[in-house]
């Protein structure tokens, strides 16, 4: 990276490389941060060569050629110039006569009359030698892309293993096993590019994809991808395939039990079923409703060379409920709601600090008894910076007492400290209202009361919850009118204004599965009491028993529901010591009907896939699979047979079927309830990239460099405007060497892919507009041509100095994030 300071083109790497990596294992292999320094420097020898070379061209003297910083280690003198290689290998500078100008005798800065000099060089040959850094780290894009893809790497495969419940891919009707093919009409060839296109799409912008399913192209598929607040990305919820070899399991010693699957096991069967990398998906579907359990062959410890033997195994099943009401705050087996369990613990966050681990479950969270997943979201997300008390149960049975403080988040979606829910019954007049409003926050600061009905949003009137939800998501950050009627009739206005929101580094969307306690019970569900409401069960309790077989888990009474589905149940519950029984009716739906598993699909009702929820701004497309589609399509198909196509299983043919909607089928809550293992992580299927025809290498590695290129760009935009990256996501050079050490322990196709990667990005960073790097000298370059006189030395040289305070700034900031992230 070259710029102007005084006297060099000085050579700062900062670049918002997105990636995770475990930067312990830097100290584990020297060797490999060896291999990177050298890598690095490479790429900054190429972008120095670059001004070096054409500085020549155009006859400028160049006194030092320098890779690295501080003091020189060693170097030799060619002619005029001196190559130095110092200290520091984090950058390099080409230093030319002209560059530094200082009268002594005067005291002021001057410009040197020197032919030879840089500034008296025609603007044009100066342009041509600030720039040819830049296009020398293009090129070298360029061709060490090439040539990783005239050799083959292998990637991720960009096929689908798992969809999220309740995530845009799922509301877009994508499906495990789809094979992702275009994503807005680029070809795709792995799952990296799948993410970057998700990561970097316009917020809050449908997506279109095109994927393959059952060997025959789909007709497009439109995802509109969401902000995650606690990781501060965009996601859409899918996970690429995997293979049949454990990487990692969970971090509670309970995980690590002689019953437990180890780090290499491979899984060789499930069920009685033969298992091997062809048929995962199967496999995983099995070992859900198997309830856990399956095969795997180990190597001994202390006989590595021994051979494999076979060991019975099972994982913990993590369950997870989608919401049952129009506000998506709901979310209950049939009006009962499960305690909340902790789920994706981030190293060195503030769950982590507060020490959360996986799978422990929240008794209170911010002083509420209890809490809702909603709740706890409300709770860390309006309060940044706030110590806040927390109570949660160890998976050994421990009570924990202690506080947690989130930290603040500059991403997308803001918060208004402040939730909106439905009006329910509503003919006209307002349809949404102003509850659970935070003291002191930005609703309240103006002027909203909790109870007040929203008569008009943004310029909407009457607009629905779900549309001023859109709105607060699309324009984080922006002021919003809004008039309420308060409780005594009166209308009042104010402007509201969002704020960053906190996070914890961590979700909270897993039930506490093996804790069969009952945190509340859901009154209605939908618009008519619930069977745990109209049953009596009180909230609090433990349930013991269904029909009088025990049960332990969650998944365990889900069970027994779906059997009994159509019919009641005799539930058994503790409370205070004492047992009491109830009888609890168990609505039919359409699944249970039609005998459909949890892992089955509707396809269809009536011929159609999709239905449209929502109106104006708020509406959006679901398929009937999902659970709001269903809900919504058969609300209108009372007392009507109708035709469905479904699938009984995951892997199940399609068949076809008439049944007849009744008012009990109009709660799809079976469809609601997910279950998957837990604490078990699979290797990833690969995929070999290759080009073997020089030509089309050559014309994958222009597109390699181009989409790079533009993610850099776009990677800023989000960052500084759209605010859908959070600036703690970027790299310095302390975080490049431990990523890159990381890739050079793999193979040399991947370090090349990867330093193809950083000269891009350096390319970028390069060439904006900023004092101090090549960009700022350019602009100072295009003044000069137009004007036709160079810009005051004095002016560049301040603000050089200037850039020079931003790029130390940053540059300690982003060391700052990657010492964090390596040593909490």
């Amino acid at each position: 990276m070259g710029a102007q300071r005084g006297n060099r083109m000085q050579n700062f790497i900062l670049t918002p490389f997105l990636a995770q990596f475990d930067p312990l294992a830097l100290l584990h292999n020297v060797w490999s941060v060896v291999v990177m320094l050298i890598g690095f420097s490479v790429i900054v020898f190429v972008h120095e060569l670059g001004h070096f070379a054409v500085a020549k061209w155009a006859g400028v003297r160049v006194d030092r050629f320098a890779i690295g910083f501080g003091k020189e280690l060693f170097g030799f003198t060619k002619g005029e110039t001196r190559y130095s290689f110092n200290v520091l290998p984090l950058g390099g500078y080409v230093k030319m006569l002209g560059q530094e100008d200082f009268d002594d005798k005067a005291n002021e800065l001057k410009f040197s009359d020197d032919p030879r000099s840089f500034i008296n060089k025609p603007v044009l040959h100066r342009m041509a030698i600030v720039s040819a850094g830049v296009v020398m780290n293009v090129i070298f894009a360029f061709l060490l892309f090439m040539i990783v893809f005239l050799a083959g790497m292998e990637a991720i495969a960009p096929s689908v293993q798992y969809v999220l419940p309740d995530s845009p891919a799922d509301r877009a009707g994508l499906q495990p096993g789809d094979v992702i093919r275009e994503i807005d009409g680029d070809t795709v060839r792995d799952w990296n590019e799948i993410t970057m296109a998700v990561l970097l799409a316009p917020p809050f912008e449908p997506v279109e994809f095109v994927v393959e399913r059952n060997g025959e192209i789909q007709p497009p598929l439109y995802v509109t991808p969401e902000s995650n607040t606690d990781h501060g990305k965009q996601t859409i919820g899918i996970q690429p395939s995997f293979l049949n070899t454990v990487t990692a399991v969970g971090s509670d010693p309970l995980d690590y039990g002689e019953d437990r699957p180890r780090v290499g096991d491979r899984i060789v069967e499930v069920a009685g079923r033969p298992v091997d990398e062809s048929n995962m998906l199967e496999a995983i579907l099995l070992i859900t409703e198997t309830g856990g359990e399956f095969t795997v062959e180990r190597t001994p410890k202390d006989q590595p060379d021994a051979a494999p033997e076979r060991v019975k195994v099972r994982v913990p099943l993590q369950l997870s409920l989608q919401p049952g009401d129009s506000d998506r705050k709901t979310r209950d087996i049939l009006g009962l709601q499960p305690f909340v369990a902790v789920d994706d613990v981030k190293d060195k966050g503030p769950a982590y600090l507060a020490g959360l681990e996986d799978g422990d479950v929240i008794l209170m969270f911010d002083d509420v008894e209890f809490p809702s997943r909603e709740q706890i979201r409300a709770a860390y997300l309006d309060q940044p910076d706030i110590d806040l008390a927390i109570r949660y149960r160890k998976r050994d049975g421990r009570i924990v007492n202690t506080f947690i403080r989130p930290v603040s988040r500059g991403v997308r979606p803001g918060t208004m400290q402040a939730q909106v829910a439905s009006v329910e019954g509503a003919a006209d007049g307002p349809i949404a209202r102003f509850e659970a409003v935070r003291a002191g926050g930005a609703a309240a600061r103006a002027g909203i009361d909790e109870g007040d009905l929203v008569l008009r949003f943004d310029g909407i009137d009457h607009p629905s919850a779900d549309q001023i939800r859109k709105l607060v998501s699309d324009k984080a950050g922006q002021r919003f009118k809004v008039t309420v009627r308060k409780a005594d009739g009166t209308v009042a206005g104010g402007v509201i204004r969002t704020r960053p929101p906190g996070t914890v580094k961590a979700t909270f969307d897993a039930v506490a599965n093996d804790y069969t306690r009952v945190a509340a019970v859901t009154p209605t569900t939908p618009q008519r009491p619930s069977p745990a409401a109209m049953a009596g069960i009180p909230a609090g309790a433990f349930i013991r028993e269904v029909d009088g077989a025990a049960v332990g888990h969650w998944h365990e009474i889900v069970a027994a529901f779906r059997a009994a589905a159509g019919e009641s149940v005799s539930v058994t519950y503790e409370l205070g010591g004492r047992k009491g029984t109830a009888r609890m009716n168990v609505p039919q739906t359409l699944r249970t009907a039609l005998g459909v598993s949890p892992f089955g699909r509707i396809v269809s009702i009536n011929g159609q896939t999709e239905v449209t929820l929502g109106e104006g701004a708020a509406a959006r497309k679901v398929q009937v699979s999902h659970p709001d589609g269903t809900r919504a399509l058969l609300e209108k198909l009372v007392g009507e047979t109708v035709e469905v196509d479904y699938r009984a299983n995951g892997l199940a043919p399609l068949q076809r079927a008439q049944v007849t909607i009744v008012p009990d089928m109009l709660d799809p809550w079976l469809s609601r309830i997910v279950l998957q293992p837990d604490h078990l992580a699979l290797e990833y299927r690969t995929v070999l990239v290759q080009e073997r025809n020089p030509i089309k290498a050559i014309h994958l590695g222009v597109r390699k460099t181009h989409m790079f290129v533009m993610q850099v760009y776009q990677t800023i935009e989000r960052m500084a405007f759209s605010r859908t990256v959070g600036a703690e996501s970027i790299s310095g050079p302390v975080g490049i060497v431990a990523i890159g050490a990381q890739v050079a322990k793999k193979d040399v196709a991947e370090l090349l892919f990867f330093l193809a990667v950083l000269s891009a990005n350096l390319a970028v960073i390069n060439f904006l507009p900023l004092p101090i790097v090549d960009g700022g000298l350019m602009v100072f370059l295009i003044i000069e041509a137009i004007k036709g006189t160079p810009v005051s030395l004095r002016v560049q040289v301040a603000t050089q100095i200037v850039g020079l305070v931003l790029i130390a700034s940053a540059f300690i900031w982003v060391t700052f994030n990657d010492v964090i992230r390596m040593w909490g």
